[in-house]
């Protein structure tokens, strides 16, 4: 469900609170969508949700709704009651029924209280609101409580859990709140701090950055504007300005006690995960898959059942991490920014109040230790008591390239500190630092570095299980990184080469991840003994033969569900080499999910064996993936693809029909620039929810306005069009 357009908070300023009247600031297009759920729709008994973390402005909102006069004039009865984290039954229904009736009293018997709710209740058209619900069960205790007459009866319950409104009700209509912008900061400092007067001019544009530096989270402006309010002068807003960190952290108890409740009613399984979110920098985009990574590393993630054998539970381990994040997103702790061509989550961010309670948390229970500069850190580290318990390494400036990078120093570790078990990044140095053999804890390795010579040898890391390198220059492989039988995830990005015998390499049973750019003849060997890696990436040059694309065999890869293609040769290659074949028709396995080809030139009719893979479901093709000018579409094919993408491709002329693609829900055309148009039969693909473009032929783009709108001559008015032209 798409956020809501608008948001509000309610305000009780000096001027009035009084008086006891509490004012709401801000918009009216939740309130309203949200009576129309009240008294349009159906007559039997609905529920209706309010999500979103604390302080939002979830109970303003429902308040602000249950007051208005077309509510009060429609429902003959109106009740609210508030649970607790540890709600009891007994309080609930009697909570309700002072609210809604003044009536129930404490020497009642909790079978009379309900009976007297329910009895009180039908034939009624009522309206109750359950506010801050943790928990379904906390709904399903009391659902027996309250009568379907329809009558149009509804029941309001606002939430920190997006998963919350599903367990009480599949068809449970949810609204969702989502931060202030910037304008709508700045009205509600405003007004909490002026009510109706008018801002002096002199303070108007100290007080919008005042508003933006809270970062859209109501309760943190509503905080900050009662500093304001008490000294109205220029010279005392620009200080606020200058040092709102440290006046946030004078009172924390005003605005982190709601965060703090979230964080301690997490699982305990949730709670490390939600703490790493510290090593991350303020506003970054944190990729998932690093996220999960580093939680299965960890040893985090636990299966719950033992239904499963050991291989079995390596495998699941990745899909466990995974829900994990869908956990912390449903709780309205951590936000989703973007999606993957799947649809899954492919980065997040946590919003700056929250980040704030993790490094509080983290640094309480030495959770992490923040390196703000590796030399420094680690003369000192010596002299600290904590420095055996010290288990992770992050540094939060010079985030670079995916990596964490530390000012430049000598990386050694001192004797004291045998337990790191993760190190998330590190840069500076021309090769992996020999004190990296002492770490024999160490989990997860993430380095940045110029170059890897070697001389470094991993071979005493036995508990290693992810290996992610970035080398700016040609490297070599680390000795005894294939030894390190843990490993599940081993991503090399540059350009290396192996100097150690492959021949006798033991199986690597648990390897998941490979990203190998050296010889397709390393490859092959190692490949022979990785029989469970789920996602390869080859980037070399992939044509060893004058026709054929070459990979190595990949037949007994039979858990393979994404393969990654890129030809090195490619972008510089000379337009002699034009239309290549796949070396068999079988080349790749059938398992297969998703598939990305970067400039293998091959001719549009060997899609026609690409679209036969029974599994496919996302295919990436960028630059000259695919060479010649016209692509018509054969029957057939294609049978479960979801997303079909196109980057810098060359292609003039499609040629497709709606049945080509019976699944297809995205497209994205993204530098096309000699593509003509879109067929207009793929606005007829029944599943298709999305055509994305991005400086394209502005042919294409007259193409998608006219399959927009012939969709919406037939009643479709569901597909959605994204154009972005420079």
């Amino acid at each position: 469900m798409e956020p809501s357009s608008s948001s509000f908070q309610k305000v009780r300023s000096q001027h009035d609170s009084g008086s006891g009247i509490q004012a709401v600031v801000g918009f009216e297009d939740d309130a309203r969508r949200l009576v129309e759920q009240l008294l349009g729709g159906k007559k039997q008994l609905q529920f209706i949700s309010v999500v979103g973390m604390a302080g939002l402005g979830k109970t303003t909102l429902v308040k602000k709704v249950f007051d208005e006069p077309s509510v009060v004039y429609h429902f003959y009865v109106r009740a609210w009651t508030t649970v607790t984290q540890q709600p009891k039954k007994r309080d609930l229904v009697l909570g309700i029924l002072k609210s809604g009736f003044n009536a129930g009293t404490e020497d009642s018997d909790d079978m009379e209280l309900s009976l007297m709710l329910k009895r009180r209740l039908s034939g009624q058209r009522y309206l109750v609101v359950l506010d801050d619900i943790w928990d379904s069960k906390d709904w399903n205790d009391l659902m027996l409580c309250f009568p379907d007459d329809n009558v149009g009866s509804r029941i309001v319950f606002t939430t920190r859990l997006a998963d919350v409104p599903l367990q009480v009700q599949s068809g449970c209509y949810q609204h969702p709140l989502r931060f202030l912008n910037e304008k709508e900061s700045w009205d509600l400092l405003r007004y909490k701090v002026f009510l109706d007067e008018a801002c002096p001019s002199s303070l108007v544009e100290i007080g919008k950055q005042i508003a933006s530096k809270c970062h859209g989270l109501p309760l943190s402006i509503v905080v900050i504007a009662g500093v304001l309010a008490n000294d109205r002068t220029a010279q005392w807003w620009s200080q606020v300005a200058q040092d709102m960190n440290s006046i946030a952290s004078t009172a924390p108890e005003q605005y982190m006690d709601t965060l703090v409740l979230s964080y301690n009613h997490l699982p305990d399984h949730l709670k490390p995960c939600f703490l790493y979110f510290t090593a991350f920098p303020e506003d970054y985009e944190i990729p998932a898959w690093k996220l999960i990574l580093l939680w299965v590393a960890e040893g985090f993630v636990k299966i719950q059942t033992t239904e499963y054998n050991s291989e079995d539970e390596r495998n699941m381990l990745e899909e466990v991490a995974a829900h994990y994040l869908k956990d912390l997103i449903s709780r309205s702790l951590i936000i989703i920014s973007k999606r993957r061509s799947n649809g899954g989550i492919k980065s997040c961010i946590v919003h700056d109040a929250l980040r704030d309670l993790c490094i509080r948390k983290a640094d309480e229970e030495n959770f992490m230790h923040h390196i703000p500069n590796i030399s420094e850190y680690f003369h000192s580290i010596v002299e600290t008591p904590k420095a055996f318990l010290v288990q992770r390494l992050y540094s939060r400036e010079n985030y670079t390239e995916g990596f964490f990078s530390p000012p430049q120093g000598n990386f050694c570790f001192p004797k004291d500190t045998p337990n790191v078990q993760t190190i998330l990044a590190y840069n500076g140095s021309d090769r992996i630092p020999m004190a990296i053999e002492s770490l024999q804890q160490l989990r997860y390795l993430a380095l940045c570095i110029e170059a890897c010579f070697g001389g470094t040898s991993l071979r005493k890391l036995k508990h290693l299980e992810t290996f992610i390198v970035r080398s700016q220059y040609k490297s070599v492989l680390p000795d005894g990184l294939l030894e390190c039988y843990k490993l599940r995830h081993l991503i090399l990005k540059g350009n290396f080469r192996c100097i150690t015998q492959l021949d006798d390499l033991e199986t690597l049973s648990s390897l998941q991840t490979l990203s190998l750019p050296i010889s397709l003849a390393d490859v092959e060997k190692i490949l022979g003994v990785t029989p469970n890696v789920r996602k390869l990436t080859l980037s070399k040059d992939l044509y060893l033969s004058w026709r054929s694309l070459t990979i190595p065999n990949l037949a007994k890869l039979q858990y393979l569900e994404s393969l990654s293609l890129r030809n090195n040769l490619g972008r510089s290659s000379s337009d002699e080499l034009v239309f290549r074949e796949l070396s068999s028709p079988s080349m790749f396995p059938i398992t297969l999910k998703k598939l990305t080809l970067v400039c293998t030139f091959l001719k549009w009719d060997e899609m026609k064996k690409i679209g036969m893979l029974p599994n496919l479901e996302v295919l990436k093709l960028q630059y000259q993936a695919f060479r010649g000018e016209h692509w018509e579409t054969h029957d057939g094919g294609f049978c479960r693809l979801k997303h079909l993408s196109f980057k810098f491709m060359r292609i003039v002329k499609w040629s497709a029909y709606s049945d080509q693609f019976p699944n297809l829900q995205h497209l994205k055309l993204d530098e096309c620039v000699k593509l003509e148009e879109i067929p207009i039969a793929i606005g007829d693909i029944y599943t298709l929810d999305m055509i994305e473009i991005r400086n394209c032929n502005p042919a294409v783009v007259k193409s998608a306005h006219r399959i927009k709108k012939d969709q919406m001559n037939k009643g479709n008015d569901l597909l959605k069009v994204s154009i972005f032209q420079e």
